[in-house]
């Protein structure tokens, strides 16, 4: 794994939306590379704040994959005959 794909699939991995296997390559990755372990260590830090701060209860950040997957039209994509 490179350190490009680790940022890329950190939201992910914090929130808990990866595969198992994924994660395991994921924490694989950050004993071996510093930078990435530290740059894990300050995005936990951030969600773990902003879900401690929030002034509603039950929010829950969702990744951006799964919001557009939730709001595509699936109506305009019917066959239509």
């Amino acid at each position: 794994m490179t350190c490009k794909m680790f940022s890329k699939l950190l939201k992910d991995y914090i929130v808990g939306e990866l595969f198992q296997g994924i994660n395991e390559v994921m924490t694989m990755h950050m004993d071996k590379c510093e930078r990435c372990k530290q740059e894990y260590n300050e995005q936990l830090e951030a969600y773990n704040f902003i879900q401690s701060k929030s002034l509603i209860q039950n929010i829950y950040f969702i990744s951006s994959r799964e919001y557009i997957l939730k709001n595509i039209d699936k109506t305009r994509y019917i066959r239509r005959f």
